[in-house]
């Protein structure tokens, strides 16, 4: 492909691809989209109610502030209690993300205590969840989500 650009042959050659697994967004890429969103954010850090969220937050350039339950069925002591909601008074966060597949009775302490709300963002969605049952329209309800919390 003589003349193009390096980024451009890329792109004529990665595009077809996406497009067939369904990661093209309407001629953006999902990390476009994100990053778009993300931009509106004032407030780039938060808490979730366990790590499943570091990832995207690294790739996104957003911060996990705090881990409600750091390791799966451990509850968190008091003391990690105390450290989340200071957290979340020092981030001036008015929510804290749990998720739909773990009880809110902690999160929903927590959010209390800090004087936040509780949200939840979905890690796994399913196919009997509208919006929420493919890939990019789960990516797209807890960037929804975290919209409506981060602006």
């Amino acid at each position: 492909m003589q003349g193009m650009s390096e980024a451009q042959t890329r792109k004529d050659l990665i595009n077809p691809i996406l497009e067939r697994v369904g990661w093209k967004i309407k001629g953006t890429y999902v990390k476009e989209e994100v990053n778009s969103i993300k931009s509106k954010f004032k407030i780039k850090e938060y808490v979730t109610f366990h790590p499943a969220w570091n990832y995207f937050s690294k790739r996104y350039g957003l911060r996990v502030a705090g881990v409600i339950e750091e390791s799966p069925g451990r509850e968190p002591s008091p003391k990690h209690i105390a450290r989340i909601i200071r957290e979340i008074k020092r981030i001036n966060s008015k929510v804290v993300f749990a998720e739909p597949q773990f009880n809110p009775a902690i999160a929903e302490v927590i959010a209390k205590e800090a004087g936040a709300r509780v949200l939840f963002l979905d890690p796994i969605g399913g196919s009997d969840i509208k919006g929420r049952d493919t890939y990019l329209g789960l990516m797209r309800y807890n960037l929804s989500v975290m919209e409506g919390a981060m602006k």
